[in-house]
């Protein structure tokens, strides 16, 4: 039904127009209630809500702040919880008054700290921990600002600063709750440190469990792009296996993700029981060809 000025006796079209700003805060105010109901649901292994607030400091959620990061735990490749973030300060460790709270002897009372600085960064630090604390890999000695995908590592035990985890997330305690809670930190060589870092770090890229002929191995593919791995019984095979195709069974990175190819015209190749050339590779896929039966592990962070 047509709508008439009384002035004019025109037909007047309704306003449909709506403004940036209402939509903005529409949204953050559907963001802010979803996130209140979150916290109320979560308590880590162990964890204690730390988006209310730290030492009276809260998030602004006004138009054009920054948005909040996601801090994952995991333990070797094992995801332990994901946290939404809302506070400007994130304290991590062993003490029931940090944020995040890990209980395993290998880290401190006050391991370290995650906190949005004056210029909207965020910075990760060593509170001067028994261990210390790693970013990517390489110790932090002071300070470090923070980008997405970033690895920040004590012991066995890793956070990811704002990177979704393929594997899904274990709603479990980080320790044995039947255990009595460690009074001291266990402080580790730096070596034996180092060489438990590096092969936590190894066991969360993608592999290859292999059998055949009563034997098997595990095989850790690379993590860059185009990388391949050429399988097969030939001396040339990146992974030579007892039986199996000679050297026509390939494994390479692609922008889509993992892809297995059979370049072999005489031995066929099954993806979960089922008869393919090729395939891209999901977590827990098993592929069987001439007598070998490879199960494929999906890259963790």
């Amino acid at each position: 039904m047509a709508l008439l000025c009384p002035g004019t006796g025109t037909e007047k079209k309704p306003n449909t127009s709506v403004t940036y700003a209402a939509v903005a805060s529409l949204v953050w105010s559907l963001r802010s209630t979803d996130r209140r109901a979150h916290h109320k649901r979560r308590r880590s292994g162990r964890v204690t809500p730390m988006a209310r607030e730290h030492c009276g400091q809260q998030r602004d959620t006004t138009i054009g702040s920054p948005p909040m990061p996601t801090l994952t735990l995991v333990a070797e490749r094992t995801p332990l919880r994901a946290y939404d973030l809302n506070g400007v300060v994130i304290n991590i460790g062993r003490g029931d008054d940090m944020d995040v709270v890990i209980d395993n002897p290998s880290v401190s009372r006050r391991q370290a700290q995650v906190r949005l600085d004056s210029d909207g960064r965020w910075i990760v630090e060593d509170l001067k921990s028994a261990n210390g604390t790693s970013l990517n890999g390489h110790r932090l000695t002071g300070p470090a600002p923070l980008t997405r995908g970033d690895e920040i590592s004590f012991g066995k035990f890793s956070i990811f600063f704002d990177r979704a985890l393929k594997e899904p997330v274990r709603d479990k305690d980080a320790a044995k709750p039947d255990l009595p809670r460690p009074t001291e930190t266990f402080q580790m060589d730096l070596h034996e440190l180092e060489r438990l870092q590096k092969s936590s770090a190894l066991k969360r890229r993608a592999h290859l469990k292999w059998e055949a002929a009563s034997t098997g191995d595990t095989f850790y593919l690379e993590r860059a792009e185009r990388s391949a791995v050429l399988i097969g019984r030939s001396a040339l095979c990146d992974l030579r296996v007892p039986v199996g195709p000679k050297h026509h069974l390939l494994v390479i990175r692609t922008r889509h993700g993992v892809e297995v190819r059979n370049l072999s015209s005489w031995y066929r190749m099954r993806v979960n029981r089922a008869t393919v050339t090729q395939a891209i590779l999901k977590g827990g896929d098993v592929i069987d060809v001439g007598g070998l039966r490879l199960t494929f592990f999906a890259d963790v962070g």
